[in-house]
């Protein structure tokens, strides 16, 4: 089995003194190349950078004969050769070859280079598909090992490169599945993973190949299950840095932004913390629950548990009008964060305080999410 890719031009450019033809792998771990040259000129070959000398002409079917080389690109003038490397490791290989021309000067002409894969036909084999949900992430696939189907294989499951568990799949034929729930998969960061599926060897192989990979995206739940409303927050702790007072940095980030909406607002109904925190966000400001929703939000992300709270306040014509704040529970005590009314209201405090200690009087109506 061969992979391989030539650099763009390579051949044009050698064209005119030789080229090479083919290259193939063995599973005696050796490559072998074929091509032609001008007469005068010699093959050179280079793997991995090590040189392996001048050669001249060796047995190898007439290139001109069109039954024993219909597909070269040698002329009636040109030198045929036919070379085999030494036994290589297993894996990636860069290998050159290079035209040497006549004379003193020994002109060298690039044939070019490809990378050329030795892979080990005894390692096991298998494939996997992936499944992610909402809450984590499903597979299942099945392995065998071309030396002794008759026995179980273990399979290792891979998260960003580190194995977090080793299973036995039955003997052939070698099925197995697993989900791992993410929230409560080796305390994952909020951020992007991989998780890869491997197969110990038995026999004659001489790798643990990977026979499957998946990418995602792990949004934690304070998020919302939303790309954006994670890359906005991750934006803001770039901007705040490390404070050393996560939440009254979040209050401080929130407040400043301008009153963006109309006064008086009904509820809005339903869980609309996300919602309202990602257009406070996009839009640089909103109304009393926007600024509530990107409080909570933000202080969740730095694991403090603020909800979010719709309700009444005193209006200055008289009677209560509708409104939202947060709140904080610590121990027994219940605290009050109102960022939009310190926004309103400025000289006075409206962070952290009970309800029976704040500026004004608070009717509580319901908590939202």
């Amino acid at each position: 089995m061969v992979a391989f890719a030539a650099p763009a031009g390579a051949a044009a450019a050698s064209a005119a003194v030789g080229h090479w033809d083919s290259v193939t792998t063995s599973q005696d771990r050796t490559i072998t190349v074929a091509g032609w040259v001008l007469p005068g000129y010699y093959p050179l070959f280079t793997i991995d950078g090590h040189t392996y000398g001048y050669l001249t002409e060796v047995p190898r079917p007439d290139p001109r004969d069109p039954a024993a080389s219909p597909t070269s690109t040698a002329t009636a003038t040109s030198t045929p050769f036919a070379w085999t490397s030494p036994a290589l490791a297993w894996g990636a290989h860069k290998f050159c070859v290079n035209a040497v021309g006549p004379g003193a000067s020994a002109p060298t002409t690039a044939l070019g280079c490809k990378t050329v894969t030795l892979v080990d036909a005894n390692n096991p084999v298998g494939s996997t598909t992936f499944t992610k949900g909402t809450s984590g992430v499903t597979w299942k696939g099945r392995v065998f090992d071309p030396n002794d189907q008759s026995v179980p294989l273990q399979v290792q499951y891979l998260l960003d490169g580190k194995v977090r568990e080793t299973v036995t799949a039955p003997a052939y034929p070698a099925y197995f599945t697993r989900t791992w729930t993410l929230a409560g998969t080796a305390a994952l960061r909020s951020g992007t993973h991989t998780i890869q599926i491997r197969a110990i060897n038995i026999g004659a192989g001489s790798a643990n190949p990977i026979i499957g990979s998946f990418t995602f995206m792990y949004l934690p739940d304070w998020s919302g299950g939303s790309q954006a409303l994670y890359n906005a927050v991750m934006a803001i702790h770039k901007k705040l840095g490390n404070p050393r007072d996560p939440m009254m940095a979040s209050f401080n980030y929130v407040w400043p932004f301008p009153y963006l909406g109309i006064s008086g607002k009904a509820d809005p109904g339903g869980d609309f913390v996300y919602k309202y925190a990602l257009s406070f966000y996009q839009n640089r400001g909103g109304n009393c629950y926007q600024y509530a929703s990107m409080f909570a939000v933000l202080a969740r992300s730095y694991g403090y548990d603020v909800k979010v709270v719709v309700g009444k306040v005193p209006e200055m014509s008289g009677g209560f009008g509708p409104h939202g704040w947060t709140e904080f529970r610590k121990g027994n005590t219940t605290y009050v964060i109102d960022p939009e009314l310190k926004h309103e209201y400025p000289g006075y405090n409206w962070y952290m305080n009970t309800y029976g200690h704040a500026p004004i009087t608070y009717i509580k109506v319901r908590n939202v999410g």
